[in-house]
């Protein structure tokens, strides 16, 4: 069964992946194999549980590799997520690894939230954050919006009313030649 899924779902990828996609998807479902039967379940029951892989083929090649990369969520350990060596190959081995911008996925509920690193933007310190933020720029556009009312009234408007003054003075006292 292993070998068939394998053999299915590198046919299905042939040609619509770059060659280190298709490599690392198998060797991702390669070793998942492995674990699982190392874990006590038989190869009909791992090929069950994933189901059909040109449906797996297929969400790979929609998301241009990236569904081999991250866990996969194992219902028969509850609590328990699978990581490969395609994961670690990548960077995301666990949650300390991850840098820079990423989506969570809660592998329970499939809810998903933004994150910078360890920084999740849907927990509270992650909405103090925004809220932060938030405030930063409003008080950056409020500073700008002060100073530009304060060089018209200051600068511009004394300008102004000293032009209009004197055109008001050339045109009283201009025309008398």
């Amino acid at each position: 069964m292993k070998r068939r899924f394998l053999q299915e779902l590198k046919e299905a990828l042939k040609g619509n992946v770059s060659e280190p996609v298709l490599a690392e998807s198998i060797s991702y479902y390669d070793g998942y194999f492995n674990d699982e039967i190392k874990k006590g379940k038989s190869e009909q029951q791992v090929y069950d549980d994933l189901g059909p892989a040109r449906i797996i083929a297929k969400t790979i090649i929609d998301t241009k590799g990236s569904a081999a990369s991250g866990t996969y969520y194992d219902e028969g350990t509850e609590g328990q997520y699978y990581s490969s060596s395609y994961d670690k190959t990548y960077g995301y081995d666990d949650e300390e690894t991850r840098k820079g911008w990423h989506i969570n996925i809660d592998q329970n509920t499939g809810h998903t939230s933004l994150a910078f690193g360890r920084l999740d933007f849907s927990t509270v310190l992650g909405k103090i954050v925004i809220a932060l933020c938030v405030l930063a720029v409003l008080v950056v556009v409020g500073m700008i919006i002060y100073l530009g009312v304060k060089v018209l009234l200051y600068v511009v408007l004394p300008i102004a009313v000293i032009i209009l003054i004197i055109n008001v003075f050339i045109s009283i006292f201009g025309n008398r030649s």
